[in-house]
């Protein structure tokens, strides 16, 4: 989750989402996630149900890494399972506690 927002924080104007927008980002971001709650995201059969395909890429790369920060991820956890099923809307407190933990995390980063 974190690589996605990360992704889009870093793109200042684009059609759909960008850093203009954080809460938006966060939002569509949270709920995304949690619409595939409890989702076995290796076995696929269970995604072919959900997808008619998928590729699985390494984009992330996430062995070059850093650490990101058990603030930032207790927080991103904590936006997700504040995050109603269903599609639903985070709430602005959470959207907004999102996006401070990931701007720190990005000035860590820096």
């Amino acid at each position: 989750m974190f690589e996605c927002i990360k992704r889009i924080f870093g793109r200042p104007a684009h059609d759909c989402l960008s850093s203009a927008n954080k809460p938006k980002v966060l939002e569509i971001i949270l709920k995304f996630t949690k619409l595939y709650d409890g989702i076995d995201l290796n076995n696929d059969e269970i995604l072919r149900t959900y997808f008619d395909d998928f590729v699985r890429l390494d984009f992330l790369q996430f062995g070059q890494r850093a650490n990101l920060e058990q603030s930032t991820l207790d927080t991103i956890i904590e936006g997700y399972n504040a995050t109603p099923p269903n599609f639903a809307c985070p709430s602005e407190e959470i959207i907004n506690k999102c996006i401070l933990a990931v701007d720190a995390q990005l000035l860590i980063d820096a």
